[in-house]
């Protein structure tokens, strides 16, 4: 099975190649590995300090592992004495973070090929790796493995055991030194497997939140937006399948609601689209100044980057993604003590944070514009939207820790006179 799982990258890289022009993730995918190459044929690391290899698929997962990271720079024992390297798998992660500061070098994951592993190992040659989520490349594994790289799976979540665990990928996992678990049942379900070094941390996303929220700036051009009675709905990261539903609520709500509307990516055609649906009523953010802003009551972000100030800014907010079984971030607003409200087309095992709040009473679950709209005139209600911020706001502070406890898991590998064992 190994065979034919090299065999089917071999087949891969080529086709990935011959259709990258056709999508520009794809080609930035393409690309990105492309100077990845180059990076590596120039690479002579003169740098003295051991370093530190941490790998995440995309911007969830960076955001997942960025409280260690942080926490780590901050440690007097080994702020300066660790090299990091950081990659990414996709390129909505890398083009985001590749100017990262806390890190030393940032660069996609090569081709889960052996040739491709093999060069980056022998070039970067790290002193440990850690692995975010589930991350488990086969020939990635193997090849660390037979190098005497210790690697760490930090963030590993499982609702059941899988089926490769028990056939030709068990040898690649059990060349993980230690599992830092996200839930209780995952450890149970690498205990299952055989793994019993495994312990559950928890999520250090919510550490992450509840320190964004702490030191989160005043926005100044929306102070007279915000100064007004009226409630204030953000609706964050939202795709069309979100908006199908949020412009029929924005619609019946009527004119004493405001709405900040936050697009999950920066289309042009979908920016018309919401301008054209609400009819005039709205302001785009580019264009706003603090006298525009007192006379409309929905303002449309078109720049990136300012959600996780926004959510300080609701009175309740919706996270987009779950009508498409891809749900956001719903722990930024929580952190803020914001109610959440989210599409319901998502599973739970996948999205457990969302769920927690749910069961807490910080957040809803809605199935269409009725839902949503009965949801947020419930939540008008003082008492009612007192109840689930407090809920929310409790659920993140009763979830902190995890990023204290991943530390002091990792700190006597780091520490140890011995690099590699």
């Amino acid at each position: 099975m190994r065979r034919c799982y090299d065999w089917g990258w071999a087949m891969a890289v080529p086709l990935l190649k011959c259709f990258a022009p056709l999508s520009p993730k794809l080609r930035a995918f393409v690309t990105g590995r492309e100077k990845l190459s180059k990076t590596l044929a120039q690479w002579h690391k003169k740098d003295p300090r051991p370093l530190l290899w941490i790998h995440v698929a995309s911007l969830g997962e960076f955001e997942q592992i960025r409280p260690f990271i942080e926490q780590l720079r901050q440690n007097t024992n080994t702020s300066r004495s660790l090299f990091l390297w950081l990659t990414f798998f996709s390129p909505s992660g890398y083009q985001i973070r590749h100017n990262y500061p806390l890190v030393d070098q940032v660069t996609y994951l090569p081709y889960d090929t052996p040739r491709d592993v093999h060069a980056f190992l022998t070039t970067v040659r790290p002193n440990w790796a850690v692995l975010v989520k589930n991350e488990w490349w086969p020939a990635l594994l193997c090849h660390a493995y037979e190098q005497n790289i210790p690697i760490f799976s930090v963030g590993t979540r499982l609702h059941r055991v899988p089926w490769y665990a028990q056939s030709w990928m068990r040898p690649c996992l059990q060349s993980i030194r230690y599992f830092f678990a996200q839930d209780a049942a995952t450890v149970r379900a690498l205990n299952a497997m055989g793994f019993v070094n495994a312990t559950h941390i928890g999520d250090t996303r919510y550490d992450r939140v509840g320190a964004l929220a702490q030191s989160a700036t005043p926005m100044a051009l929306l102070k007279d937006f915000v100064s007004t009675p009226a409630p204030i709905v953000i609706w964050g990261s939202i795709w069309m399948d979100d908006w199908r539903h949020a412009r029929q609520a924005i619609r019946a709500l009527g004119n004493n609601w405001k709405h900040i509307i936050v697009p999950h990516e920066i289309a042009n055609a979908f920016l018309k689209r919401i301008t054209a649906d609400v009819k005039g009523q709205l302001l785009r953010y580019s264009v706003a100044t603090s006298h525009r802003l007192t006379q409309t009551r929905i303002l449309l972000i078109d720049s990136v980057g300012l959600l996780g100030q926004l959510y300080a800014y609701g009175t309740m907010a919706y996270v987009g993604g779950g009508f498409r079984g891809a749900l956001h971030n719903v722990l930024e607003p929580a952190a803020y003590g914001c109610p959440v409200l989210f599409g319901d087309r998502f599973k739970e095992t996948k999205f457990p944070e969302a769920a927690a709040l749910a069961s807490a009473g910080g957040a809803c679950r809605i199935k269409n514009a009725a839902a949503l709209q009965s949801a947020l005139l419930r939540w008008q209600n003082k008492t009612a939207r007192k109840r689930a911020s407090e809920a929310a706001l409790a659920c993140v502070e009763s979830k902190k820790g995890a990023t204290d406890k991943l530390i002091a898991g990792l700190l006597p590998y780091f520490n140890r006179a011995d690099r590699k064992t």
